[in-house]
């Protein structure tokens, strides 16, 4: 997809009639009216996202709960939003029906690129953690930590030798960090 012209403004209406046309909207999302297009992931954020999408994986196949997507359009109608996390866990029967969900996922993941600004990303995890997504996991493939988000609890900041955890909303799934980089 060619860059889009900045910015480009359209009614949500329109952005949710054209989001799946793979061609116009693939890689966008919409925020108070105006498309942003979401950057190509570099190395580290596909390596990051490859590892912890295969752990989400295996997870699903022994615990047949629910499913985890990548660059799943995520809608959030109280605020009129589309977001795009990196990826998204769906549980039980909330699965999508389409090229979109049309409600928050249980968990949002979003891997840090170089060029990601910090009041972008503030502003989604505000999104997501408000919007109903029940657990937010933040990972910087620079400095190899990750932190975590919940609904009316403190931020827990999670270093190379700590675990990501599912808590009550996936049992019995813990990631180690320290799995999610190439060795160095």
């Amino acid at each position: 997809m060619g860059a889009l012209p900045q910015p480009v403004i359209v009614s949500f209406e329109e952005f949710l009639a054209g989001i799946n046309d793979k061609d116009l909207y693939a890689r966008c999302e919409y925020w108070d009216g105006e498309i942003i297009e979401k950057a190509m992931p570099a190395e580290q954020h596909a390596d990051v996202q490859i590892q912890l999408g295969s752990e989400l994986v295996m997870y699903f196949r022994a615990n047949p709960i629910g499913r985890a997507y990548t660059e799943l359009h995520c809608v959030f109608l109280p605020g009129r939003r589309a977001l795009v996390p990196d990826l998204s866990v769906v549980l039980g029967a909330r699965q999508p029906g389409g090229e979109a969900l049309q409600r928050a996922p249980d968990l949002a993941v979003e891997i840090l690129s170089p060029d990601d600004r910090a009041s972008r990303v503030a502003r989604k995890i505000e999104q997501y953690v408000t919007g109903g997504v029940k657990i937010v996991w933040v990972i910087d493939p620079e400095i190899r930590r990750a932190w975590v988000y919940k609904p009316n609890e403190p931020v827990r900041a999670v270093g190379i030798d700590g675990k990501l955890t599912g808590d009550d909303l996936l049992p019995g799934l813990e990631i180690a960090l320290a799995n999610l980089f190439p060795a160095s």
